[in-house]
């Protein structure tokens, strides 16, 4: 038995599995790798070789217990959001609700839509300032046919739907209080963590918190000036702090608000 579920471990983590049946390889993993220790113990008859084998197992159920009372304090209860489908880009989430103890700019969070599926949990980085009253998820379309971000943006039709948060997670490595200097640079989707801590540090700033801040720079390339778009009123508040700056890039397409100036053709060209 415990062969036959080290061979299951082995079938679903082959590249395909994992690619395509993420969700078959991550659950067969967690019920059989406890299988695996259980049924070795059993098999193992010397005393000797069963407390030794005790030990990592003793190690495994610790860290799940562990793990699991984690995520259930940091774990919100269902909260109803309101979703928005970003053309073909992504998905907005938007929950009206504050962290008890808060989060800072740049960290994640797990996220579960029930509508979706009751067991997916995905990671999503916080697109909003840590003073904003709502936390709010852009959560890029993959556009694969039946993955979970595709039926997000397809379940956003009905602008509303329940989700289930876990975290938040993570920190930002660097503390930036210390630098006169910042330079934010974003593709694609990445403009959300840095959308997140521009916010903050313009919100700091212009409460007097970092003084030694003099210039802070947020460079945000995107194949398409729709994209580019989705943060105008956060450019516009942000640039209203001396000092602080955007441009903007797209790559390919670009629309009417190009032709002001706004938005730059090409890649970005950062002279230092």
């Amino acid at each position: 038995l415990a062969f036959i579920a080290t061979l299951g471990i082995g079938l679903t983590a082959i590249e395909p599995v994992r690619r395509k049946l993420w969700e078959l390889f991550y659950f067969s993993h967690v019920m059989l790798v406890p299988l695996v220790f259980l049924f070795t113990l059993l098999h193992v008859r010397k005393k000797t070789a069963q407390v030794i084998m005790l030990v990592p197992i003793s190690m495994y159920v610790l860290d799940c217990l562990i793990r699991g009372l984690l995520i259930l304090s940091r774990r919100s209860s269902a909260k109803s959001a309101t979703a928005k489908s970003m053309g073909k880009l992504a998905t907005k989430i938007e929950i009206d609700m504050k962290f008890p103890c808060g989060f800072e700019a740049g960290q994640y969070c797990w996220l579960n839509i029930p509508e979706i599926s009751l067991l997916e949990w995905h990671p999503f980085t916080i697109a909003s300032s840590p003073s904003s009253n709502k936390i709010v998820f852009y959560c890029g379309d993959i556009h694969k046919e039946g993955s979970f971000t595709n039926r997000l943006r397809i379940a956003s039709k009905s602008e509303k739907l329940t989700v289930n948060v876990d975290g938040p997670h993570g920190k930002l490595g660097l503390n930036l209080s210390t630098y006169e200097n910042v330079l934010l640079i974003a593709g694609g989707m990445g403009i959300t963590p840095m959308i997140s801590i521009f916010c903050d540090l313009a919100e700091r700033k212009k409460r007097g918190e970092y003084s030694n801040l003099k210039q802070c720079t947020l460079v945000f390339s995107s194949k398409t000036s729709e994209q580019l778009m989705w943060f105008m009123d956060q450019y516009r508040e942000c640039e209203s702090v001396d000092g602080f700056n955007v441009e903007l890039y797209a790559t390919r397409n670009r629309d009417t608000e190009s032709s002001s100036g706004r938005i730059h053709s090409g890649r970005a060209n950062i002279e230092s």
